[in-house]
């Protein structure tokens, strides 16, 4: 027996050995970290296994389990439509985030899905990852498109996640993603010294290319037909060159003509590259060299020119702007063009083919020869001509703009600020950066704005202007800031969501100004303005009205007795209000009424109330505006849900508060000013465009 027991045991010892052995192949890496091979691969030459998928107890897979996760958030609901910028959640995100070149969003978080179980469709903005994702270049396989990340982990090294090449670790740790450009099956990305190309296939490989000897400028990427040119910017004129060609799949030596420092690289569609070289006393030389040889698109130039005899001026100048683009390769075709030309397109047409011996900036002329780089962008740079640049008209004369602003970005026409836009910059004061077609001015003094319908729009309020560093804007208009005194790769980020309601009590308010006039309502109660003639404020804008505004409120009386308010819920439209410093007393119009006690917590000082919905809202001295929930039937009818203190306006010689029939609360003061309060935060898209941004407010609670 003895023998049997022993050869039991001996089974039993393997087979809990073998058990054992299972469950630590099955065990999943710890969070944020990268599954390795057990032998190591050499940097971006061979391939590595690909990640292992995670699993997480409480995985979050989809974008409302992570607000339900982010502390404030837990109630926000996510939105059919997307609202405006004022009325979007401030979400403050404890985790990092990316904006990748396709526009979509992607959110590191500790429990969801790992890298390689997330696969991604066209129709996806938002993807959630375990790992940090910091760059995403989208490869096309028979027109569908297949994402190749790269990640950083917790040491700080990064790594390429094929679906076919598995991960690979690339060589370096100084890459300034936010400036990667992606090219066909390829990526380049500066680094502090140079530049490095990742090639994306079956295998991910690495070249690396060294610019300069010392960390300085992040270097500069311009596409050229057939590769890219890549060069450090510098202010200072000196000898030697710091720029390097890709071309035809290899490194190329650069021809004559390159052994100088450059401002900025500008390629044209023929390969040609106009060359700006800094001088003395902050002045440029402008030249053209040949680099690469690319055919002219003849059909394409003869569109453009026909677009010179537009009827719309804009049309005009984009058309002009990019003939200059397309550089000297279509200059022989435009001469032939301009003899049966006519009027003002004869007159662009020799502007263009004058480049020849006066080479220009786009269509710009620099005057005196001043032109400092003032904002580098992440896909070009923005110039300021302190002397002005000459701008081709068409006409007899040229129109001289004095100074101008010039920006120059990848793969757009070359063009001047929104003068709008213009007059909202001081250099050194501020910064500006660009994503897509927003642009983000940002200060310490106002925080991040963005520039909307001509317009600076307050995007943070002073508690978040640290939040004003730019990471990106997704295609649902959701902007994701940093803050400047960030660390790289924080998790200290804010998402300014317009598809998810802020669920912070807000209250958005329009002050309008009758400068010369007077404010006031008519007859029917809705808001009206009077100043050489009357307008009334209806649902959607405002309408013209031949009447005379009311000089009074309506009057009320107060009942003799007090009943008991029996009505539903949302049934108290029409009532109304008394106050006192004693009690808050509310009548509905058959004489019921409900009474309770003044609030403890109410601001001093009850000038003006009115009803929307099921909600009282209060006027108070010192700017501000309490709203009451009141559910008449309760042993306290009266519960109060938030008191706003930030942006209420002042108001002084008030003549009347009520409700309008579009649900809007109206205020008029002797001041000749109409004050507009939406109770239910939405504004008609109609409405909102009449509303200067500087005369809309959303108010705050303290």
């Amino acid at each position: 027996m003895r023998w049997w027991l022993s050869i039991s045991v001996t089974i039993l010892l393997i087979i809990g050995g073998l058990a054992i052995t299972q469950t630590l192949r099955r065990a999943p890496a710890p969070p944020g970290t990268i599954a390795q091979s057990p032998s190591p691969v050499p940097p971006a030459t061979s391939t590595a296994p690909s990640v292992a998928p995670l699993l997480s107890p409480k995985q979050i897979t989809i974008y409302a389990e992570l607000l339900g996760s982010i502390p404030l958030m837990e109630n926000a609901t996510i939105e059919k439509e997307k609202l405006p910028l004022e009325q979007a959640a401030r979400i403050h995100l404890p985790y990092w985030a990316y904006v990748c070149p396709r526009r979509d969003l992607w959110i590191c978080h500790p429990d969801a899905p790992s890298i390689t179980a997330v696969k991604p469709q066209v129709s996806e903005a938002i993807h959630l990852t375990r790992e940090q994702v910091v760059f995403v270049h989208w490869l096309s396989h028979q027109r569908v498109y297949q994402p190749l990340p790269v990640i950083r982990d917790e040491a700080g090294n990064f790594h390429a996640v094929g679906r076919q090449a598995g991960t690979v670790k690339l060589q370096r740790r100084d890459y300034h993603w936010t400036h990667a450009v992606s090219l066909g099956d390829r990526f380049v990305v500066p680094t502090d010294q140079g530049i490095s190309l990742i090639t994306a296939g079956e295998t991910i490989t690495e070249s690396y290319r060294e610019l300069f000897d010392e960390p300085g400028a992040i270097p500069e990427i311009e596409l050229t037909p057939q590769g890219f040119l890549a060069w450090v910017p510098t202010s200072q004129p000196q000898a030697g060159t710091q720029a390097a060609w890709y071309s035809k799949g290899a490194w190329q030596v650069l021809p004559d003509g390159w052994s100088q420092a450059f401002l900025q690289l500008i390629c044209f569609e023929d390969g040609s590259v106009l060359q700006i070289i800094p001088e003395s006393l902050g002045t440029v030389r402008l030249q053209v060299t040949p680099l690469e040889t690319a055919p002219s698109d003849a059909i394409k130039i003869k569109h453009l020119v026909a677009r010179l005899s537009d009827e719309s001026s804009d049309v005009r100048d984009a058309a002009h702007a990019q003939l200059v683009a397309m550089g000297p390769g279509a200059w022989k075709l435009l001469q032939e063009l301009l003899v049966n030309a006519h009027g003002e397109a004869q007159m662009r047409l020799e502007e263009i083919t004058a480049l020849k011996t006066r080479p220009a900036l786009g269509r710009f002329t620099i005057l005196q020869n001043q032109l400092r780089a003032i904002w580098r962008l992440r896909d070009g740079v923005v110039f300021l001509a302190e002397a002005g640049v000459q701008v081709p008209s068409g006409g007899a004369t040229d129109e001289q703009v004095t100074p101008a602003w010039i920006v120059v970005r990848r793969g757009r026409p070359i063009e001047l600020l929104p003068p709008a836009l213009a007059r909202n910059l001081a250099v050194g004061a501020i910064d500006l950066s660009a994503d897509a077609n927003e642009w983000l001015v940002a200060d310490a003094a106002s925080g991040a704005q963005l520039f909307f319908g001509q317009e600076l729009f307050p995007l943070t309020k002073e508690k978040d202007f640290r939040y004003r560093q730019l990471v990106g804007i997704d295609r649902q208009n959701r902007v994701l800031l940093a803050p400047v005194d960030g660390k790289p790769y924080g998790s200290d980020l804010l998402l300014i969501d317009p598809t998810v309601a802020d669920p912070t009590p807000l209250l958005p308010i329009w002050t309008i100004t009758v400068e010369g006039g007077e404010a006031g309502w008519t007859n029917d109660d809705w808001p009206a303005v009077k100043r050489k003639g009357a307008y009334t404020l209806k649902q959607l804008g405002w309408d013209a009205t031949n009447g005379e505004l009311a000089s009074s409120p309506p009057p009320a009386t107060r009942p003799a007795t007090a009943g008991t308010l029996t009505q539903a819920p949302g049934q108290i439209q029409g009532s109304t209000v008394w106050l006192d410093d004693v009690a808050l007393e509310l009548h509905d119009a058959s004489g019921k009424s409900i009474r309770q006690a003044r609030l403890g917590d109410l601001p001093p000082g009850q000038l003006a109330a009115a009803i929307s919905g099921q909600r009282l809202y209060l006027l108070h001295s010192q700017s501000r505006i309490s709203r009451l929930l009141v559910t008449p039937g309760q042993e306290h009818p009266f519960a109060l849900e938030a008191v706003f203190t930030e942006d209420v306006p002042y108001v002084a010689g008030l003549q009347r508060m009520w409700t309008d029939p579009a649900g809007r609360i109206c205020i008029a003061t002797a001041d000749s000013r109409l004050i507009v309060i939406f109770p239910d935060r939405n504004i008609p898209p109609g409405m909102m465009d009449l509303i200067p941004a500087s005369e809309l407010k959303q108010a705050h609670p303290k």
